[in-house]
């Protein structure tokens, strides 16, 4: 049986970032349309990562994009127009 964390592990030896994209996400298309083809970045949907969130949170290299409170507020920032959600996927991603 294949370990989701022995996955998430692998692909983080392999990009430089693993980006989890909530199906629900409203800028979900902005972030593809971003970040979906460059080779250092990996975008991913599966809901299994983003169970593993908390133990990668103090890296920079696992992303969450969510509009769950679990995740951070950036997007209070976004949905209050203070901050584009361009700036707060550079603020986030880094790219």
């Amino acid at each position: 049986m294949f370990d989701i964390a022995e996955k998430l592990t692998g692909e983080l030896n392999q990009y430089s970032k693993v980006i989890y994209v909530d199906d629900a996400f409203p800028w979900k298309e902005l972030v593809y349309g971003k970040y979906g083809n460059q080779e250092r970045f990996l975008l991913s949907s599966d809901a299994k990562e983003a169970e593993l969130y908390r133990m990668y949170e103090f890296s920079d290299r696992f992303v969450v994009l969510s509009e769950s409170e679990q995740y951070g507020s950036i997007w209070n920032y976004v949905r209050s127009g203070i901050m584009t959600p361009e700036e707060a996927l550079e603020l986030l991603i880094g790219a």
